[in-house]
């Protein structure tokens, strides 16, 4: 079964799970964009990184994470710093830039992976496509 998510949806799924307020965007197939207004001495920028899917292992998700030039790399760093409590348990983040996203934690995907298998996510220009397969 393939499920299409429209990235309004998925900002607030994201939203009610972790307060906090990111706009999403598909670069690829398998890459999305994610971005997030961050105020950096006294003025907001907008700072988004790419975020591209390396593997699915029942429902984790990992990917691996850039920002793209050193100025986003900094400004990267920061937002980690300021959102890695609200992410605890929803997404683990490593060194190396990687993190493994536990979609069964989030509580609106959850009763869906309790019945189903995630199998391949694919990005578009408006919506993330998920295939799922019966358990």
């Amino acid at each position: 079964m393939e499920l299409n998510l429209g990235y309004s949806e998925l900002e607030a799924i994201v939203a009610k799970a972790s307060q906090i307020d990111f706009k999403f965007r598909g670069v690829s197939a398998d890459t999305l964009r994610v971005c997030y207004p961050l105020k950096l001495i006294g003025k907001s920028q907008d700072v988004g990184i790419d975020l591209r899917v390396t593997g699915i292992t029942g429902n984790d998700v990992f990917v691996e994470f850039s920002a793209g030039n050193a100025m986003a790399n900094m400004a990267l760093n920061v937002a980690i710093g300021r959102f890695r409590d609200k992410l605890a348990g929803i997404a683990d983040i490593f060194s190396g830039n990687r993190m493994t996203i536990h979609l069964d934690r989030i509580p609106k995907m959850s009763p869906i992976l309790d019945k189903m298998q995630l199998t391949a996510i694919s990005f578009m220009d408006d919506a993330a496509s998920i295939v799922l397969d019966m358990r």
